[in-house]
């Protein structure tokens, strides 16, 4: 009778535990409803974004509310998929007022913020 040897993996061969990967699906999720929340509802926090969407989708904020870069980053992809071209129409001419504005403002040093500068 032959045994069969386990072989040894590294740690990043290993299946991720599940419960890592609830959490992560379950900060992926708030951070999606988040960037609804903000492109739909005109709220402009962040954070009181993640914690209404956390609140709707029944998730422990304490456990899973994503980072604003994720959030962002959700946001970028809402408006890609919802906005299409004219998102990006309404995007180049945001940015083309910005610099005009920025011009007529200049002794004030005025910087470009936001989904513009993005």
């Amino acid at each position: 009778m032959s045994r069969s040897r386990k072989t040894r993996t590294k740690y990043s061969e290993r299946p991720e535990p599940r419960h890592i990967r609830r959490l992560r699906q379950a900060r992926q999720e708030v951070a999606g409803e988040a960037a609804r929340i903000i492109a739909t509802e005109g709220q402009h926090n962040y954070h009181a974004a993640k914690k209404k969407a956390a609140e709707r989708l029944g998730v422990s904020e304490r456990l899973a509310l994503p980072s604003n870069v994720e959030v962002k980053q959700a946001l970028k992809t809402y408006q890609e998929l919802y906005g299409g071209a004219d998102h990006a129409e309404n995007l180049s001419a945001l940015r083309r007022t910005a610099i005009r504005a920025m011009g007529l403002l200049e002794r004030f040093q005025p910087r470009l913020v936001g989904a513009v500068l993005d």
